[in-house]
Order: structure tokens, then C-alpha cells, then sequence
């Protein structure tokens, strides 16, 4: 598998937009100018799944607009965004990924805001069909808010804080699972 790295660049043509580099002159390029014009794409949270594939946040215009999960095989031809996660807006917003945190498996975790959901924990291995909600935290629009760093205990197991509505701000675990996804230890009682 080729080693290379993303990163962002700006020039007066494309904007900022997402660049590659193998570590040489001759390797270094545009990767894919994903929002034409001189506002660009961006990108952010740049997270390798272990499996050739890389996932990060970046904005496009369009139908489909927004800043929503995008995913590369470090190909121009393998740079798609990954999935419309936040549906009904639209086409003027997006579900704002981030906190994209690798799972040594081939998936990452990642928190995506949705109309229907808020901000909650999602999941994916790099495909549109493997791209989920992971568990629906606080039900609702209202969603579970700001949910804390992810910490990768190693392959499947992750540890991050966040706010369920009813305990407070928490230590939660999951393993990559619905039914694995809970309250690790309610550590101070009291719901602060």
C-alpha cells in the first residue's frame, strides 16, 4: 500500500482544498479540488482506517452542500464524499463531522449532527453502507451535545465523555457496537 499524508493547501484558483504528498516535489499535488471555485473544500479530521482508506470532513457545494464525511483511497477517482448524513436541510448546511478517532479495525468513530438526532456518535468502515449511527445517546433533536475526545483503547474499544441527560457528563465505553455503547462508571452521582 502507498504511503502518503493529506493536508490542506490554498492557491488562488482552487482555494483551500485537499492536497497529498508521498514526501517528495514530484509527489505532492492537488488531490481533488472538491468544491470548484476560489472558496474551496477544505478538510479536516483526517483519520486512516488501516485498510488503504483515509476519512475527514470537507464542505461542497451543490445539491449536496455542506460540510458531511469524506473518504480517499489517496486517488483523485477514489475521493467521494461518504455519506449525506444530514438529509433535511435542504442542500444549505451538513452534519459537521468530527472527533474522528481510528479503531486499528478498519472503522473509526466519528460525531455527525443530524435534524432528526442532534449531535451523536456515529461509525464507519470507509463504505456509504457501513457509514451508521452508532447509538442514539439522547433521543431527540436535542442530541447529546458536545460529546468529548475519543480515547482508542485498541481494536474495537474506544472510551469518551458525554452527557446522556440524565447522569451528567460521563466516562462512556463502546466497542464498536450498538449493544456495547453504555455508561462506563457514573462517576460523580448527581447528573453535573
Amino acid at each position: 500500500m502507498p504511503i502518503f499524508t493529506l493536508f490542506n493547501a490554498s492557491d488562488e484558483t482552487n482555494g483551500s482544498e485537499l492536497w497529498i504528498t508521498d514526501g517528495t516535489p514530484a509527489g505532492t499535488s492537488l488531490l481533488k479540488d472538491i468544491n470548484p471555485g476560489a472558496n474551496g473544500g477544505g478538510g479536516t479530521g483526517f483519520t486512516a482506517l488501516g485498510n488503504g482508506k483515509v476519512v475527514f470532513a470537507s464542505y461542497s457545494a451543490g445539491f449536496y452542500a455542506g460540510f458531511e464525511p469524506w473518504v480517499t483511497d489517496g486517488t483523485a477517482a477514489g475521493t467521494s464524499q461518504l455519506k449525506d448524513i444530514n438529509t433535511n436541510r435542504f442542500g444549505r448546511d451538513g452534519s459537521y463531522p468530527g472527533n474522528f478517532s481510528s479503531l486499528d479495525n478498519g472503522k473509526a468513530l466519528f460525531t455527525a449532527q443530524t435534524s432528526a438526532n442532534g449531535r451523536e456518535l456515529w461509525i464507519t468502515d470507509g463504505t456509504q453502507a457501513g457509514t451508521s449511527l452508532l447509538k442514539d445517546i439522547v433521543p431527540g433533536p436535542g442530541g447529546s451535545g458536545a460529546i468529548g475526545p475519543v480515547a482508542v483503547l485498541g481494536k474495537d474499544k474506544a472510551v469518551f465523555a458525554v452527557n446522556d441527560g440524565t447522569n451528567g457528563t460521563e466516562l462512556w465505553f463502546t466497542d464498536g457496537t450498538t449493544a456495547g455503547t453504555s455508561l462506563l462508571k457514573d462517576i460523580r452521582a448527581g447528573g453535573y
